[in-house]
């Protein structure tokens, strides 16, 4: 969608052939992205849930990495195709999810055993 985008404001720039067509792009971007944006989330919340019964079957350890997890699959980022991002910060371990355009919100979820 972005590399059509471009092409289409470079054609524009030369000649607006399709006045519409230029208009409506980016919102039909925007629109493309609330779809993956959603599925980005619910595979986040997944790995949450993954990461939560690993702990649960390992004496409330959390794993040092998603591919530690055996107990069931874990997602990918949909957005990049590529594995969310996950470390610990001293106690607090963190899920993170980049990619998508830059004035969409990353996903990012800090997650702490209770004791």
């Amino acid at each position: 969608m972005e590399r059509a985008e471009k092409e289409l404001s470079e054609a524009a720039r030369r000649r607006e052939v399709v006045p519409l067509a230029g208009m409506l792009l980016p919102v039909a971007s925007h629109c493309q992205f609330a779809v993956v944006r959603f599925e980005r989330r619910i595979a986040a919340l997944r790995c949450i849930e993954a990461i939560r019964l690993y702990a649960a079957r390992h004496e409330g350890r959390l794993p040092r990495r998603l591919g530690d997890i055996a107990e069931v699959p874990i997602p990918v980022n949909p957005v990049t195709a590529k594995p969310f991002h996950y470390h610990h910060d001293g106690d607090t371990t963190i899920l993170e999810a980049d990619g998508g355009p830059a004035d969409q919100p990353r996903v990012r979820y800090r997650l702490e055993m209770a004791q």
